[in-house]
This record gives structure tokens, C-alpha cells and sequence, in this order.
């Protein structure tokens, strides 16, 4: 079936809507200047009209869309942010997570917190949920990351690149206990040249503002 005819009465030319399936003028269509004749493919009603059932039809639809497959994960790679990832569902905003607990389990209180024990922070599959208390929530949090420490440094200092295991380093850790005990003889500057640093470097080392981890 054509898409473009010409009206025999006018002389116009006519699209067929890609949903109704009728042939209207090009000016029922709202401007694209991607497709042919600079209108869209749907005519301005089916372009308003709902395309969808209910809102959980929309949400579906929305969700398998923008979810992949990552290993036993299932990754969101929609819109994210402090106020859900989803523009609107129900009377207010809601997580991507907490609509698909709702949806899949049921009802979910407000103070009610969701983990995923996958720990992947995309992820979005009902089976990797845990829900827990506001209470048990925070516990968790205080246990795992302290504030100011969102990257569980102090929690795993092994995980930090320190010393002679950042690449960029030309000191040792035994470098460092010799420059701190040559300094108390030897002036700074001359220290510096020995070891190929600064003069500024050695002074931070004695002050111990860097390198901190060695004793």
C-alpha cells in the first residue's frame, strides 16, 4: 500500500497515517523535517491519542525498552536522578525499583528502603531486591560506607593505590624512611637532588603530608 497519493478532487497531496491508516493532507501531520514531505508518520490524533492500555502497560513497555541484559542483571539505561527514573507513575514520582517491586510483589510502604544484593547499581530485576526497614537501612549504610567516605576507603584501605604501587611514583617506602632520617643532617634541597624529587616533595614527606602511610 502507498504511503503519498495525490487527491484527484484537489491535487494534494495525501499520507497515509502509519497508525489509523487513513490518507489525510500533510497539513494534519505535525512537522518533521526528518521524513519525507517534513511531517512525522502518525497524524496529529493518533499522534495525541494514548497508545497504551492502562499505566502499567506504559510502564512495561517503557521497562523492557530501556533494560539489558548484563550477566544475571538486569541494567536500566533510561533517564536516572534525585527524582526517580521515571517522569511520572500514580500521583507522584517513583524509582524505577520501587514500581517494579510494587508491580511484581506488592504494595511497598514509604519507609521502606530496597538493596540489591547484586550490589549493581543499575540493576533493576525484582529477583536481586531485598527490602528493608528504614532502621536496618541505615545501619547498613553506617556499617558499610562512614561519612564522607563513599568510596569504602577507610572501610578497605587495601583498595587505595598508596605509595610505591601508584604508577607515577619514583620513591619506595624504604626511599621514604631514608629521606626522613637524612634530613635531620643533610639539608632538604640536597636530599632532593639525590633522589631526583623536588626540594617541595622532600618537605611535604617530612612534614609527613604525604606519604602518611609509611611510619
Amino acid at each position: 500500500m502507498r504511503v503519498f497519493i495525490e487527491d484527484p478532487r484537489t491535487g494534494e497531496t495525501l499520507k497515509r497515517c502509519s497508525k489509523c491508516g487513513k490518507y489525510k493532507v500533510l497539513t494534519e501531520y505535525y512537522k518533521d523535517s526528518t521524513h519525507m514531505y517534513g511531517v512525522q508518520t502518525r497524524c496529529k490524533i493518533c499522534q495525541s491519542t494514548r497508545i497504551y492500555d492502562d499505566e502499567k502497560d506504559r510502564f512495561w513497555k517503557t521497562f523492557h525498552k530501556k533494560t539489558v541484559q548484563v550477566n544475571n542483571c538486569l541494567e536500566w539505561t533510561g533517564r536516572t536522578g534525585s527524582h526517580g527514573d521515571l517522569p511520572q507513575y500514580g500521583k507522584r514520582n517513583l524509582n524505577v525499583r520501587r514500581i517494579v517491586y510494587r508491580l511484581s510483589v506488592g504494595e511497598l510502604s514509604d519507609d521502606s528502603f530496597i538493596i540489591m544484593k547484586c550490589n549493581n547499581k543499575k540493576c533493576v530485576r525484582q529477583g536481586h531486591m531485598k527490602v528493608l526497614s528504614k532502621e536496618l537501612f541505615l545501619a547498613r549504610m553506617n556499617n558499610l560506607a562512614p561519612i564522607g567516605d563513599n568510596n569504602g576507603a577507610r572501610m578497605h584501605p587495601d583498595r587505595i593505590a598508596r605509595g610505591s604501587r601508584v604508577a607515577s611514583s619514583i620513591l619506595t617506602e624504604n626511599d621514604i624512611i631514608r629521606i626522613r632520617t637524612m634530613c635531620e643532617t643533610i639539608p632538604q634541597n640536597k636530599v632532593a637532588g639525590m633522589f631526583g624529587v623536588s626540594p617541595s616533595a622532600i618537605n611535604l614527606i617530612i612534614k609527613r603530608k604525604t606519604w602518611t602511610h609509611v611510619q
